[in-house]
């Protein structure tokens, strides 16, 4: 299974810290190769070459969302995803020291084997989300840039890791009407005018999407109103895909009615 293309990184832009020493260890920071609304992400070089990246939060970013996030890395430390050396603060910045996950699944072109590399994908997300609601979490953001692949050697692709666990938070915590969403694709429920529930529905709904986007090979892109009228999930039924069809109950504008994500991953396979 191999990526026919993957999107190049961005390099235009250096932190602020430019190197770092912590117990003993000098790490260098490099070139940005991704960013998001409160952060960017670099590469980072250590002594023994190990391949890390740090993520650096806004200054205008709130130091308890970058505390959260590195809380949450060390509460969920697991295959799905990426290991966490060490978070601090300097000149009103949160830094995150972590491992190289790979490339967003949103930079990746897939010509062959779609369905295949989707299910695979699939092993990771959705293992890597019933952890989370298996502990009374949602994560609230996945999409295709916080599913991250290892491209090894000839392209092959390895394991698959969950990242941006910034706004990881119990269901308890909080509703959605108050809490960070995906709007890259945002649920039917929170486009609803109903009660704004945050459930780990809300994941699994982003989780087939990003599968179905992976499996189709193309861009999806659902509005507001589509999305409300139940469009991804009939489309899928629809599909000529045998995978993509497998995907339809995940995608239901009705939350009480989508799969657990191990109930999914049971679907696939």
């Amino acid at each position: 299974m191999k990526p026919t293309k993957v999107i190049a990184e961005d390099k235009s832009h250096n932190a602020p810290l430019r190197q770092f020493t912590i117990s003993g260890k000098r790490y260098e920071i490099g070139h940005q190769i991704g960013r998001g609304a409160y952060s960017s992400v670099h590469t980072v070089k250590a002594q023994k070459g190990r391949s890390l990246v740090v993520k650096v939060y806004s200054p205008k970013t709130r130091s308890m969302v970058w505390k959260h996030e590195a809380s949450m890395l060390r509460k969920f430390s697991s295959p799905w995803t990426v290991a966490l050396h060490a978070a601090f603060e300097y000149k009103g910045q949160g830094y995150l020291l972590m491992d190289h996950g790979g490339v967003p699944i949103g930079r990746c072109i897939f010509e062959n084997d779609r369905a295949r590399i989707a299910k695979h994908v699939a092993r990771y997300l959705l293992a890597g989300l019933q952890l989370f609601h298996s502990k009374g979490y949602v994560h609230n953001d996945i999409s295709p840039q916080n599913v991250l692949v290892n491209i090894r050697e000839n392209h092959i692709l390895g394991a698959v890791k969950i990242i941006d666990l910034a706004f990881l938070d119990s269901i308890q915590d909080a509703d959605l009407s108050k809490a960070p969403v995906a709007l890259w694709m945002p649920p039917p429920e929170y486009l609803d005018n109903g009660p704004k529930n945050r459930t780990s529905a809300t994941d699994v709904f982003h989780a087939a999407l990003v599968l179905m986007q992976i499996a189709r090979g193309d861009t999806l892109e659902y509005t507001s109103s589509d999305i409300i009228a139940n469009q991804p999930a009939k489309d899928a039924s629809s599909s000529k895909h045998s995978f993509v069809n497998k995907l339809a109950s995940s995608l239901n504008v009705d939350p009480i009615k989508r799969p657990t994500a191990d109930e999914l991953w049971r679907l696939l396979v």
